[in-house]
């Protein structure tokens, strides 16, 4: 049954270029993706931060006095690689238990394109997942290491009216609809990059995770129906979009 925010024209499919968010304490954070997870570092002060993720610059800059912003976004990994990052990460960091399968870090998501994940906690508090996506194909398959990351995959923004935000970006964007996960997430993209509109105060999977708040959010998504720059209103949330070739 088509979703009554479903009336976009397929695209080709998108990724996220840049994503830019707020962190409290940049050297933990650079030490974590570059020493544990092998991204490189592209620019390192006491004020801003940038990595290479597959196709995505993951930029974080130094989050205002007082303030430890925390977010939930997500790697996509092509499959191939994907026991080998469990196995990894399981040696090197606590990975979030999956409270339904006992004794197992894997998350199952039949329902969205019988995707599976993997989550943690980096230093600066985020709630981090690793997912691959079988059905939708892979852009690589290189050992972990080197490029293991396609790209950010998914990045959480959370809102007090879920519904009137995706309106927004439904009449502003024009990004595809892509899944009504309930009535407290909407997610608007593709299967390589999508935008999860959230309740705020929203417990993420796994429950255990501290509820989805509001922090700034800078994306710029390639490959989208057209090119645009929309601000939230009464969000510190911005959106860049580049149209596909």
């Amino acid at each position: 049954m088509k979703d009554a925010y479903d009336d976009t024209d397929p695209v080709n499919e998108m990724y996220f270029l840049k994503l830019h968010l707020h962190a409290a304490d940049l050297k933990a954070t650079a030490a974590f993706y570059n020493d544990v997870l092998d991204l490189p570092i592209l620019y390192h002060t006491d004020s801003n931060l940038s990595l290479q993720a597959g196709a995505t610059t993951l930029y974080f800059s130094r989050a205002h006095e007082g303030t430890k912003p925390h977010y939930h976004f997500a790697f996509r990994i092509p499959e191939e690689r994907f026991q080998d990052l469990r196995l990894h990460l399981e040696e090197n960091i606590e990975l979030l238990p999956n409270l339904e399968r006992e004794q197992s870090h894997v998350h199952d998501h039949p329902d969205l394109e019988q995707a599976r994940s993997l989550y943690f906690k980096d230093p600066a508090g985020n709630l981090v997942e690793a997912i691959m996506r079988p059905l939708t194909g892979t852009k690589a398959a290189t050992p972990f290491g080197s490029g293991w990351v396609e790209s950010i995959n998914e990045i959480g923004m959370p809102a007090s009216d879920v519904e009137g935000v995706a309106q927004l970006l439904k009449k502003n964007i024009k990004l595809p609809f892509y899944h009504r996960m309930s009535d407290h997430v909407i997610a608007y993209g593709d299967s390589h990059a999508m935008l999860l509109v959230v309740e705020r105060g929203w417990q993420w999977t796994p429950k255990s995770y501290e509820g989805a708040q509001v922090y700034p959010v800078e994306v710029t998504i390639a490959d989208a129906p057209k090119k645009t720059v929309f601000s939230v209103p009464g969000y510190p949330y911005t959106i860049k979009t580049e149209r596909g070739r």
